[in-house]
């Protein structure tokens, strides 16, 4: 599929050289950006790596297709549209988020707007009020067990607790337990660069 990908726009845009200036960055379908770079007659294409901070460019598009294969799976799964954010946008972080050891934490989204993705991240449990904004980028290199659900629309929520998941969305529950795609995520674990 990556193959067949790269293909397909290399041979779109035969003469791209005409176009492409180098480094010039480019939203694919879902939440990543890509840059393709002009390197003699050939056009390649570079991702991030999804590992570290700050972003750092690598050749390849395998891990932005399979974000956008797990965030359009886990949205056929509840029966919604998806709502891409970009990894541009920011989410709110609650304290202890993105230094925390336990693999559990709670997100949900409210409606978003300009740059910020209406998603809201924090460990399980948390009850405070305060909270700073991160780049989503930067919340999915401290946790990329948030990857598969950042195209969820508002409304939605996800709990991720050891073992078991669940999502709520306009009055659907899915839960790990009975579902086998969810039961298969949650039995990831995640490398960075991550899912």
């Amino acid at each position: 599929m990556v193959g067949s990908t790269i293909q397909r726009l290399k041979s779109c845009a035969r003469p791209w050289q005409s176009w492409i200036r180098p480094m010039r960055s480019t939203r694919i379908h879902g939440w990543s950006i890509v840059i393709l770079r002009s390197v003699g007659a050939e056009l390649e294409v570079h991702e991030p790596t999804f590992d570290t901070m700050p972003l750092v460019w690598r050749r390849g598009i395998d891990n932005s297709l399979r974000h956008l294969i797990l965030q359009r799976t886990i949205c056929k799964q509840l029966g919604c549209e998806h709502l891409f954010p970009t990894i541009q946008q920011a989410g709110i972080v609650a304290p202890g988020f993105m230094m925390r050891s336990a693999p559990t934490f709670e997100m949900s989204r409210d409606e978003c707007s300009g740059n910020d993705s209406g998603w809201v991240f924090a460990p399980l449990g948390y009850t405070g009020e305060q909270a700073e904004y991160r780049s989503l980028y930067e919340i999915a290199v401290a946790d990329p067990h948030v990857i598969p659900f950042l195209a969820l629309p508002s409304g939605a929520s996800v709990t991720k607790l050891r073992d078991a998941l669940e999502i709520e969305w306009n009055g659907q529950l899915l839960i790990s337990e009975s579902n086998a795609f969810l039961q298969e995520l949650l039995d990831i674990k995640p490398q960075s660069p991550g899912c």
